[in-house]
């Protein structure tokens, strides 16, 4: 699809007609009408923003080639109500249809600015990036179907949502980390950060509402999703029967362990690859060898976690009358019930066997 076909639009909250001038006082550039160097600040957010999203598009060609797409929108928040710099409204959206919705913060529209009126101003490589990374997570819409609801205090539901989160973002994140923009460098580093994290989650104090709710606050601003994830992703691709696919990641791993540049055609072949990984299968590879012969975590150790969920036979906390958050309900508690075993450490350990 070429650049000016693609059928995105952009839309302010609030609406441009609720804008205070205070409200945009603090972007970059000048808006001055009545100077004949001032621009319409709605006019050229949306124009930045079209750019840039755009460029991503394009970018991202050969995975998006073939996709049916009937509208996207983005929404440009200017009051700072979303919570990420930029997002992908899974359950706005309609992947039958083709009509996907994006949002942006206003950190995301001030960079965008910066960068269109300073020519000495370079964005950084998360402000580059940050829409190939939501339109992966467009592509990986067949897979995101678990409903989540942040006030839950059901420990279980928010423990699910956090290792399946580490897949999600992870796959997002491959662009970035085979651009080169990643901390973590090797499989064993991320490695070792997941397992310090996971210990940290497993002894948190998950007894009450308000200190689920305080560790689950904590939990997820560690943001190691978007540094861990792509190597646990990795991981899960290496423990396949695919011998060229094995070659591929192990090449690809070294390349960006020896900072590297991966070739377009080895990072779309692997992205690819990565959007066919279900999230039974993701979970039952972490505690499988890959293709350096080890695990990414211990059975004993990712064990705690459904051994917990089994155990807690609380019901999941959602609206009364929401048939399909009861229905998502049974897909949560049966997720790690359908990847171990019955002679499995979560199956041994459950009340009555």
């Amino acid at each position: 699809m070429e650049s000016e076909n693609i059928p995105v639009h952009f839309y302010f909250c609030p609406d441009p007609e609720d804008v205070e001038e205070d409200m945009i006082a603090d972007f970059p550039g000048n808006y001055d009408e009545g100077d004949a160097a001032g621009k319409c600040f709605f006019l050229t957010a949306s124009e930045v923003c079209r750019t840039h999203f755009v460029r991503a598009y394009k970018n991202l060609s050969p995975l998006l080639g073939d996709k049916y797409l009937k509208s996207l929108s983005v929404c440009i928040d200017l009051s700072g109500i979303f919570n990420a710099t930029a997002c992908y409204f899974f359950h706005c959206s309609d992947d039958k249809n083709g009509e996907y919705h994006f949002g942006a913060r206003p950190s995301a529209l001030t960079a965008y600015l910066k960068n269109y009126w300073d020519s000495d101003y370079t964005l950084s490589p998360f402000y580059q990036h940050l829409w190939e990374h939501e339109l992966i997570h467009m592509l990986d819409h067949e897979h995101a179907g678990y409903k989540f609801s942040p006030e839950s205090a059901d420990y279980k539901e928010f423990w699910i949502q956090y290792i399946l989160s580490f897949r999600s973002e992870g796959i997002a994140e491959l662009y970035d980390l085979m651009k080169g923009h990643n901390p973590i460098k090797d499989m064993n580093s991320a490695r070792c950060k997941f397992r310090s994290e996971i210990f940290k989650l497993i002894f948190k104090g998950w007894y009450n509402s308000e200190n689920i709710q305080k560790s689950k606050k904590q939990i997820n601003e560690s943001v190691i999703y978007y540094s861990v994830g792509q190597w646990m992703v990795l991981h899960a691709l290496s423990c396949t029967d695919n011998t060229e696919l094995k070659s591929l990641l192990q090449k690809v791993s070294l390349q960006i362990n020896d900072g590297l540049d991966v070739n377009e055609q080895d990072m779309f072949i692997i992205i690819k690859h990565a959007l066919e990984l279900d999230v039974d299968h993701f979970i039952h590879c972490l505690t499988e060898c890959g293709s350096d012969g080890q695990v990414f975590i211990s059975p004993v150790v990712l064990n705690e976690i459904p051994k917990r969920i089994i155990n807690d036979r609380n019901r999941r906390q959602g609206k009364d009358t929401d048939i399909v958050y009861e229905n998502d309900d049974l897909r949560l508690v049966g997720l790690f019930d359908r990847i171990w075993p019955e002679n499995s450490i979560s199956y041994s350990s459950r009340p009555g066997n």
